[in-house]
């Protein structure tokens, strides 16, 4: 069995005209615009890379404060591949051996799959099984599960050689990668289950909701029309 340590770099919504946050959609508050993943056997040894800048098809406009902690620019992630092809590169690199996921905390799983329902790709050939690697590094440094630890204080604390910037999807998911290296405990480990159905029960209640809205606005203008 191997492992696929994955980070992800988001968009999110942003009023350019104000320069304030701006409402964004609830199926997809948060849109992959990086993805970074390493392919690790069942000894831990390293067996391959992945990486790839996803062009946004939602939030086109990148935040700024996106732009500034990734580095990332517009025209890079406009001469990107989309999401759909992203998604496939993705696939194709973690094959079809079983496999379990790794993420630094619960975040990317969720947003992840978000993610493949809002762009209607399919999610069968990702396993619900996953790892939360920055739990177990809160264990690991005789903390709270709950209290979270960010990445390049455990990468400092563990020696870990870190010469490449952080918030890269890329690199973040080398970097996790080691530290499930190092703190690896199988007595420790607790392989959570991603709740797919939930999300599609939570989706299917947004777009009634969204529905609904629509409706009455239709209604209201009606309403005016003939005021």
């Amino acid at each position: 069995m191997n492992y696929i340590v994955i980070d992800l770099e988001f968009n999110q919504s942003f009023d350019f005209k104000t320069g304030a946050k701006s409402p964004s959609n609830p199926l997809l508050p948060l849109e992959i615009i990086q993805i970074g993943a390493v392919k690790l056997d069942s000894r831990l040894n390293f067996v391959d890379r992945f990486g790839t800048t996803v062009r946004p098809r939602l939030y086109r406009g990148l935040n700024p404060f996106v732009a500034k902690v990734t580095g990332l620019s517009k025209d890079t992630l406009r001469n990107s591949p989309s999401f759909a092809a992203a998604y496939r590169g993705l696939v194709n690199f973690i094959g079809k051996e079983q496999v379990t996921l790794c993420f630094w905390g619960n975040d990317d799983m969720r947003e992840l799959f978000r993610n493949i329902l809002y762009c209607k790709q399919s999610t069968r050939p990702l396993p619900l099984k996953y790892i939360n690697v920055q739990s177990l590094a809160s264990l690991h440094q005789n903390l709270p599960a709950s209290q979270q630890v960010a990445l390049c204080t455990i990468v400092d604390t563990l020696g870990i050689r870190a010469d490449m910037p952080f918030h890269s999807a890329p690199n973040d998911a080398y970097y996790t990668a080691e530290v499930f290296k190092k703190i690896y405990d199988k007595d420790r480990i607790n392989l959570l289950t991603f709740d797919l159905a939930k999300l599609k029960e939570r989706n299917a209640s947004i777009l009634e909701a969204m529905e609904l809205e629509k409706l009455e606005t239709k209604n209201e203008e009606t309403r005016n029309q003939k005021a």
